[in-house]
């Protein structure tokens, strides 16, 4: 999958690069010449040959111990011998002993250890094959510590592997530094920079950062007139971060008096650096691990860069480059941010994107590089996006609600444009202001209004419903119920006159209450009464409720 602009990895758990790797060194080359890259890592006191199947999942069982348990060295791979396989060089701590070694390759990813060289074993280094005479060849330049010193030895190639050790050469040696080869100053030859601690420097010792001018031929001239900070703790890369067809520089490290640093140096094209203000924004940190490469496949290189920062915390943070040389970090990667750590950008997988492998102290980890289309990928939400490949949190989902109506008999409700007052369930979709449908259920039940119609007869005057009637007639009065909904009371009303006062007699005092045959009998609603007072008098009374 080849993506264009975008920056997303994901942690591959299963592809079988694992192990832990202290003071580690990484390397990468197809080692086997099945047009795939296999991965070497050395640390911790062990050594391991990954060799990939062609998709990213790499396998072990069938690779030999070949090379030494190595600890706190450097790997790197060549072609020696030009006879189109990958040898290696391995250095570090094994076996109590500081070795530089040089294994070459038959061509079936089986190396073998090629004796009497003339290198000497170094440890915290740094170590790059160069053809630095254009003569077609790889040399090599090893640096690093011999025992509480710096060493630096220039190694020149015949063509077959055979090296000599050249002598008088001006450079100076670092420890726990970096080093890369690169025509800086544009005249089709390889310069070099160096950084990190030098004890036996004629320039200065302590921290540095020196950078050496070929003159073709591989004789290397100091060029003291360069702006970077003197460095340890360090790491170096290159590229054409602006698109001029020139070497910019980046480094980060430790300042030797107290400071982690970056710099990103803006090449002239002769060779001539500006620095950037404020390191680009690009995060400063020692112990560090740094590389350009093209993260993104939109031709400009962007920036991986892990280690640890004054406040002692690890990261590990990839920076996207607008092709103008402006770095703006990727956020959310979360990529592991380990102590010490190393890492290469390198295809594992065959999809033409770059994947990482980072190690470090008790940390060995492999991402995937995923570039796509950023979007929203759940097709239950509102906003999906069929194209998008990298799901960006921003998917956008209906919201669904239920509602309860009772409503009386004549009215009705709205709901979005609708107007309901039928009872029944009912489903409207409704547009929110972000353009995600919402969808309310509605469920409408109806309370009937209520009629009711009585007809009486009495002799006396009547309360009914609040009011006090003695009149016949037809009377009707409109009642609210529990829910608010009206309920009509009629009644038709006949007042007749008998012997019996119907006066509601209010100053004497109530002896009993009978009904119409004549028996006592306590207070009751809707029934004739008759009330009989102590003067004699007797009222009817009909109490309607």
């Amino acid at each position: 999958m080849i993506g264009f602009g975008q920056i997303n990895f994901f942690l591959n758990a299963n592809g079988g690069i694992n192990g832990l790797y202290n003071s580690a060194a990484i390397a990468y080359s197809d080692v086997d010449n099945d047009g795939d890259n296999d991965v070497l890592i050395t640390g911790n006191f062990q050594a391991q040959l990954y060799i990939n199947n062609g998709i990213g999942i790499f396998d072990t069982s069938g690779v030999p111990p070949m090379f030494p348990l190595a600890d706190n060295g450097s790997i790197a791979f060549a072609d020696i011998d030009n006879d189109g396989h990958q040898d290696v060089l391995i250095t570090g701590e094994s076996s109590g002993q500081i070795n530089s070694e040089l294994y070459r390759n038959d061509g079936t990813s089986y190396f073998v250890l090629i004796n009497g060289t003339p290198f000497t074993g170094v440890n915290s280094s740094s170590v790059a094959f160069a053809d630095i005479d254009n003569d077609g060849d790889e040399d090599l330049l090893i640096t690093g510590d011999v025992g509480a010193n710096d060493f630096i030895g220039l190694y020149k190639n015949d063509g077959s592997g055979n090296f000599t050790a050249l002598s008088g050469i001006s450079l100076c040696g670092s420890i726990e530094g970096g080093i890369n080869f690169l025509d800086f100053d544009g005249d089709s030859d390889l310069d070099l920079i160096i950084t990190g601690l030098t004890y036996n420097c004629s320039s200065g010792t302590g921290a540095r950062t020196i950078l050496y001018k070929n003159d073709g031929a591989g004789v290397f001239t100091e060029d003291p007139s360069h702006p970077f900070w003197a460095a340890e703790l360090s790491s170096t890369s290159f590229g054409d971060i602006d698109g001029d067809n020139d070497m910019d520089i980046i480094v980060s490290g430790w300042d030797g008096a107290g400071a982690s640093f970056t710099n990103l140096g803006i090449n002239d094209g002769a060779g001539n650096f500006t620095l950037v203000t404020g390191g680009g924004g690009i995060v400063e940190v020692r112990n560090s691990s740094v590389t350009f490469a093209d993260l993104d496949n939109d031709s400009d290189q962007d920036l991986i860069i892990s280690g640890e920062d004054d406040m002692g915390q690890n990261k590990t943070l990839v920076y996207s480059n607008d092709g103008t040389g402006n770095f703006t970090e990727v956020q959310n990667l979360n990529l592991v941010a380990p102590t010490n750590p190393v890492f290469v950008c390198v295809d594992i997988d065959g999809d033409a994107d770059l994947d990482i492998i980072i190690v470090g102290d008790n940390s060995t980890s492999v991402y995937i590089n995923a570039p796509g289309v950023y979007g929203c990928t759940d097709y239950l939400a509102c906003n999906y996006d069929s194209l998008a490949t990298i799901d960006d949190s921003s998917c956008i989902y209906p919201v669904i609600w239920y509602q309860t109506y009772l409503i009386c008999d004549g009215d009705s409700i709205s709901v979005g444009n609708n107007i309901y007052d039928t009872a029944g369930v009912y489903m409207d979709t409704l547009n929110t202001f972000n353009g995600c449908d919402s969808i309310i259920h509605t469920y409408l039940m109806i309370d009937e209004n209520t009629s009711s119609y009585d007809t009486l007869s009495v002799t006396a005057s009547i309360v009914w419903n609040g009011m006090s009637l003695n009149v016949s007639g037809d009377y009707s009065v409109t009642l609210i119920n529990s829910v608010g909904c009206d309920s009509i009371a009629n009644l038709n009303l006949t007042v007749t006159a008998t012997g019996i006062s119907d006066i509601v007699n209010i100053k004497s005092n109530l002896v009993k209450i009978t009904d119409v045959l004549g028996q006592e009998t306590p207070y009751r609603r809707n029934t004739p009464l008759f009330y009989i007072y102590d003067d004699g008098t007797v009222e009817k009374r009909i109490i309607i409720e």
